[in-house]
């Protein structure tokens, strides 16, 4: 640009006209300024080993005499003399070339002739596809000369190849059934995926063994998804080491592949000790059998046996599946090996069942004592061990075991109730238990059921423990349960308890013309009460206290009545002379208490912070708090508890302006609207008529 400035410079120094200056300036404009040259590969699609065509072409601006394209290649290789010129040759050579993975283009002209016009195509070259299937991007790297051998800017638009083909990956390549019993069918999965762009088609499965099979056979796979295909084996003869070739035939390029097999069959001969159970110095049976797919003709094994298990000596012997077998059998300690064969090496008869039986002496306390066979030896008539499992058990010794409590507390009870509390014993053993007795050491104490009792294995039974005393408070004593379990034959309790004076308040409500009044009781087994004080709460009742009454059982005592705020009322009941409360039930005193609106309807009267004391201040009450809750009685109008020809009087003189006392507003809104009128008489009249 600088060099441009300056030649402008001289140009406005000459005395020329103005066109020919203006000639120069994009003369000299055109020496430093090139216009965009885009070259453009085309895109091609082909199967394995296809050759397709490529496609060179170049818009230009410049004045393009020779090209140099350097294209990487991968899965594809140029094919040699396909290269060729278009129709923007203008005596121009093309030559082609592979070194390494590259295409090598080259365009010249020895006449350094321009390429005729400024677009299309300039040349055209054939690839031979490989076989993995994909979109390969076409991305050269170009140089572009003029006739004077200087270099042309270039843009280059990539082109692409498409690879079209399935392809089968195997994403299982190999599978390993390990031990599996022959005669038996067992499956797993073998995973193939079409990693391709078109349809993968399965056309067979073959294998090595004829032991294996597969479904399907045939599948057609979309690419990107994946086929499970179910490789069955069933074996019907041992080997150590099996090893087989599945083979999976597709109409991918890659042709078949393979998958790695491996098993190791194995022929079933088992040995099994069957449980065996008894009651304590007895004797029980052990069976051993055996189930076999080869013939046998021996079995030796080894027990470690317990010290509760004692082996008879001589009970060794065969059975039906055995006869002519001959039996031995070495005791070591505690070491039992037994020996079983066949002199004349003939095989056992059938294939499975009890082949030998010993008898052990149970010899200790109950529980289950494990027989574990080890060394074990199943032998065919070439003395080869064909033992494929084995399999212990247990051998139980039954006998009763007592599981009950050494503690029992009969409660909290009144004088004058029983005290009665349940006694669960467990029989925790395996034989039943028998409860034969239950005696205390002290009176009063009793069972409620008949003794002696049974009580089967695993279960359990509930007694009944009683008590009875006149005496308040605590008391104990022990309970001695005597059974059959050989390990415990007398079981200690301790039985405890208390027992109270039942000192109960009770309360009642009741309607009076002008108010309510509260009705105490006291039932009472304590004959020395003088006094009592209780808490009274009726909040948002809007109740004044106007009255107490006392019955003749508070004869020589007063009542105090005191307020304490708001719809609260402490109450004291005492006698200067320490006078008892006399009687044992019944009322004692009643508070009577007003209220202008009725408001009382539908709240609550709690009572609380009771004591009743006797003549030595011991507080005696046995009873809770009290509550009684004022519920309203539709239709009472007239507050008298019942609902009847009165209401609809009081109800009909309301509505007339009477003002009927007392009134309950309430209950007089009989059809629950919001007023009090000629609806309501009509609603009660249904109710007393059974209408509603």
């Amino acid at each position: 640009m600088i060099q441009l400035l300056e030649m402008m410079s001289v140009v406005y120094s000459m005395t020329i006209d103005m066109k020919k200056i203006a000639l120069i300036l994009m003369v000299l404009a055109g020496m430093v300024c090139h216009a965009q040259n885009t070259l453009s590969l085309s895109a091609a699609s082909g199967h394995p080993n296809d050759e397709v065509t490529v496609s060179v072409s170049l818009d230009n601006s410049d004045a393009v005499s020779a090209l140099e394209i350097v294209l990487p290649l991968e899965n594809m290789t140029l094919v040699q003399g396909s290269a060729t010129m278009g129709e923007r040759s203008n005596g121009h050579t093309i030559t082609a070339t592979m070194v390494g993975n590259e295409a090598r283009l080259y365009i010249y002209s020895l006449a350094l002739n321009a390429l005729n016009g400024n677009e299309g195509e300039v040349c055209s070259f054939k690839v031979k596809l490989g076989k993995v299937p994909a979109t390969y991007t076409l991305q050269p790297s170009v140089i572009l000369s003029d006739a004077l051998g200087q270099q042309l800017p270039c843009t280059v638009n990539a082109g692409t190849i498409t690879l079209l083909s399935p392809d089968m990956t195997l994403v299982t390549t190999s599978v390993n059934y390990g031990r599996v019993a022959i005669r038996g069918t067992y499956t797993k999965t073998v995973q193939v995926r079409n990693s391709g762009n078109e349809p993968l088609e399965l056309t067979g499965i073959t294998f090595d063994n004829e032991d294996f099979s597969a479904v399907p056979q045939q599948a057609a796979i979309a690419p990107g998804s994946t086929q499970s295909i179910t490789v069955a084996y069933a074996p019907v003869e041992r080997n150590a080491d099996l090893h087989a070739v599945m083979t999976i035939a597709s109409n991918a390029v890659s042709g078949t592949k393979t998958v790695s097999i491996s098993a190791i069959p194995f022929s079933v001969n088992e040995l099994h000790v069957q449980r065996a159970q008894g009651i304590a110095n007895e004797e029980v049976e052990v069976q051993l059998t055996v189930n076999n797919m080869e013939p046998l003709v021996g079995m030796q094994c080894t027990f470690s046996l317990p010290q509760q298990l004692v082996y008879v000596d001589g009970s060794f012997t065969t059975t039906e599946r055995t006869t002519g077998c001959s039996t031995f059998a070495s005791l070591n300690g505690q070491q039992l090996t037994l020996y079983l064969f066949n002199p004349t090496n003939q095989p056992w008869t059938g294939d499975d069942g009890v082949v030998a039986t010993f008898r052990l002496l149970l010899d200790g306390r109950s529980g289950s004592y494990r027989l574990n066979p080890t060394n074990v030896i199943l032998s065919n008539a070439t003395e080869e061990n064909m033992t494929s499992a084995t399999s212990g058990n247990y051998v139980i010794i039954q006998s009763p075991t007592i599981n009950a409590p050494t503690q029992l507390n009969l409660g909290r009870t009144a004088v004058t109730e029983t005290a009665q509390a349940p006694y669960s014993i467990r029989n925790t053993g395996q034989s039943p238990l028998t409860v034969e007795r239950i005696i205390f050491l002290d009176d009063g104490y009793s069972v409620a059921e008949e003794l002696p009792i049974t009580i089967a294995a695993n279960a359990t039974a509930t007694l009944t423990i009683q008590h009875e005393t006149t005496l308040e408070g605590l008391y104990s004593t022990t309970m001695n349960v005597y059974s059959d379990d050989p390990t415990q034959r007398l079981l200690k309790v301790t039985v405890s308890g208390e027992t109270y004076a039942a000192n109960e308040l009770t309360l009642e409500g009741k309607l009076v013309n002008d108010g309510y009044e509260l009705h105490f009781g006291l039932n009472n087994w304590s004959t020395d009460l003088t006094a009592l004080q209780m808490d009274i709460h009726w909040p948002d009742a809007g109740m004044t206290y106007s009255s107490c009454a006392t019955t003749s059982r508070l004869s020589a005592h007063q009542v105090m009545v005191i307020p304490l705020g708001d719809g609260y009322w402490r109450i004291l009941v005492y006698s200067m002379g320490n006078a008892v409360i006399t009687g044992n039930e019944g009322e004692i005193f009643s508070l009577k208490f007003t209220c202008e609106n009725n408001n009382y309807w539908g709240t609550t009267v709690t009572v609380d912070g009771i004591t009743v004391s006797n003549q030595r201040s011991e507080n005696k009450y046995s009873g809770t708090d009290l509550e009684l809750e004022i519920a309203v009685l539709r239709g009472d109008v007239n507050c008298d508890g019942f609902v009847n020809i009165a209401d609809v009087t009081a109800l009909i003189d309301y509505l007339l302006g009477s003002d009927p006392h007392p009134f309950n507003q309430v209950a007089a809104h009989v059809n629950s609207d919001s007023e009090i009128n000629i609806a309501d008489v009509t609603a009660l009249i249904d109710i007393l008529l059974g209408n509603n």
